[in-house]
């Protein structure tokens, strides 16, 4: 009775840490009939960011370069990897609009884990046209890892 407990145990944490993968890609669509699948890619981060809201699912960056013209908001626990740092570069042109805001904005309202990480990105302002690149609040444990973050008006990272 005791093993089959554990195996039990065993079992459902596995089920638990599942996570899903969903991507973006240059030659993606958004939209609600797009699934954001390895086949079905959307094309913007911030539109992936919308539906992806489950905590541990992550949001893959395909190799190419992107343009992004709205703010990006991540949800705690969901993370981005791109699939390489010079190969995935999402150009940024929103212009923040206080000093709480960024083209990818982190943020909770009181103090949590947000339990995840940004790797593997070239994330820029498009020649300073954007002003804030990430902006973490009241979030701890994030990673950001292996990203250039450049060409913003303000700040990189705040």
């Amino acid at each position: 009775m005791k093993k089959l407990l554990t195996i039990l145990f065993l079992f459902c944490s596995l089920l638990l840490s599942a996570q899903t993968v969903y991507y973006i890609d240059p030659a993606g669509v958004d939209g609600p009939s797009h699934t954001g699948s390895s086949s079905d890619p959307w094309l913007h981060l911030g539109y992936a960011a919308t539906r992806v809201t489950t905590a541990g699912d992550k949001i893959f960056v395909k190799l190419g370069t992107y343009t992004e013209t709205g703010r990006t908001v991540l949800y705690p626990k969901v993370s981005i990897q791109g699939a390489s740092q010079t190969g995935c570069i999402i150009n940024f042109t929103y212009v923040a609009t206080s000093v709480n805001d960024a083209c990818i904005r982190l943020y909770s309202a009181s103090l949590e884990a947000g339990d995840q990480s940004i790797t593997n990105l070239t994330i820029t302002g498009s020649n300073l046209v954007a002003t804030r690149g990430i902006w973490i609040g009241y979030r701890h444990n994030v990673d950001i890892t292996n990203c250039t973050i450049r060409d913003f008006a303000a700040l990189g990272v705040h």
